[in-house]
């Protein structure tokens, strides 16, 4: 017997009052906000390259303990819930570098964040892009995907 098999359509799915393409995506918002970082954007359009724009920007401010100051972070998220090909991370990487470019001076930290919350066997993964390679950071926030999976998106919840 031959069974084609399709991936999974992405459902959009409201969250805050912003409809997102996929309840993935509602999920890993939901997931940073639970981390405590609230102050975020979904599909920032002046981030926009050609036909692309990032899934999501993201400021926090937080305490550094080792500066004994506060830290304001500003993040630019490509949010997948699996891994991407080579090819995707490459094309990943000119967009970023592009967008960083028309930044400066600004500090903004460009991110690709792989994590599911209904598939505990892909790696959950935050990497930031310097602008020569990939760094792979704690993914603290992503932790709070299995709690987030949780939350019932389809009512509705006030900001």
């Amino acid at each position: 017997m031959n069974v084609d098999f399709k991936p999974l359509e992405a459902r959009p799915t409201s969250y805050r009052n912003v409809i997102l393409k996929s309840k993935s995506e509602a999920i890993f918002i939901r997931a940073v906000e639970l981390y405590g970082w609230t102050n975020w954007e979904y599909e920032p359009e002046r981030f926009r390259i050609y036909d692309w724009v990032p899934d999501f920007w993201i400021t926090a401010s937080f305490y550094n303990p080792k500066r004994a100051k506060q830290i304001v972070m500003s993040a630019l998220i490509e949010y997948k819930p699996a891994p991407v090909t080579a090819t995707y991370r490459t094309e990943l990487e000119k967009r970023f570098t592009s967008i960083v470019s028309r930044m400066l001076p600004y500090t903004v930290i460009p991110c690709l964040v792989i994590g599911n919350a209904f598939d505990c066997s892909i790696p959950r993964t935050v990497e930031s892009f310097d602008g020569d390679e990939w760094e792979p950071q704690t993914p603290a926030m992503l932790n709070y995907l299995d709690v987030a999976k949780n939350f019932r998106f389809d009512l509705q919840h006030e900001r």
